[in-house]
């Protein structure tokens, strides 16, 4: 026996070698690649849940992004736009008020006005973020309408359980808005600044996703009830002025209806 096999027999070695190498034990491997599989699953059913997202906020970037080109913003200024603002309506509204040179007291006070109602479902959503850790502020800062709309139509989604599967969403929606945005940028440098229709694609994105919840019998009476709200709000305060208090009704009505619940 050589004197290196004698010390592997008398060593520590040989004892943590052969406790590895227990019957039974298996390599300790597998185990990561089923959760590497799972997570892969999970990514993907992520990616087939956005992508109705994906389809609106591509129309939408585009539309946008060749709209500020035309109006003469640089690529960097659009894409910076894209990612610290992400809201689409206040994006396109806030080109006109950039070249019009208003100062920014004014430009945030009338930011705050056309994103008030993200206030309103905001709050709903404040306990779902609660065990986000970190990654609560990007949440809050991430929680657009259809983020908004997924969350909420898919809540009972075991996907959803699971933070991290929801920072995934909020970023992938994300993504696509800043994608949709830098390709409206190509298009409208190169391609051409014809914007005819491109304006009712986020109409039909709503669409699809109220099919969507629609499909759940548990929301339809809620469903309605926003229908209703909606419409009585509109003929007592106007088109201007309807969407905040239609929105302050319609939180409040899903608070009751999730205490209730809770109680039950």
């Amino acid at each position: 026996m050589s004197g290196w096999d004698s010390l592997y027999n008398t060593s520590w070695l040989k004892s943590k070698h052969i406790g590895r190498l227990k019957v039974g034990a298996g390599p300790p491997f597998p185990w990561r690649i089923r959760v590497k599989n799972q997570v892969l699953k999970e990514l993907r059913e992520i990616v087939i849940l956005s992508l109705p997202v994906l389809s609106g906020y591509g129309a939408v970037g585009i539309a946008f992004g060749m709209v500020a080109v035309s109006a003469g913003l640089s690529w960097w200024l659009i894409l910076l736009m894209s990612l610290c603002i992400y809201a689409g309506a206040l994006q396109l509204i806030a080109i006109p008020w950039m070249i019009q040179g208003l100062s920014l007291p004014t430009m945030f006070v009338m930011s705050l006005l056309v994103s008030a109602r993200q206030m309103m479902y905001g709050l709903s959503m404040f306990p779902y973020f609660s065990d986000m850790g970190k990654a609560k502020g990007y949440m809050i800062f991430s929680l657009t309408d259809e983020t908004y709309a997924l969350l909420v139509t898919q809540g009972d989604h075991p996907l959803f359980q699971k933070r991290w599967t929801r920072l995934v969403l909020s970023f992938l929606n994300q993504s696509y808005w800043v994608m949709g945005s830098m390709l409206g940028v190509y298009l409208g440098s190169t391609v051409g600044r014809d914007l005819v229709g491109m304006e009712f694609s986020l109409i039909a994105l709503f669409a699809s996703l109220l099919l969507d919840a629609w499909e759940k019998k548990d929301n339809r009476v809620m469903i309605l009830y926003g229908l209703l709200v909606t419409w009585l709000s509109l003929m007592f305060f106007g088109p201007r002025w309807f969407l905040l208090p239609a929105m302050a009704v319609l939180v409040v009505m899903s608070w009751l209806k999730e205490g209730r619940n809770n109680s039950c």
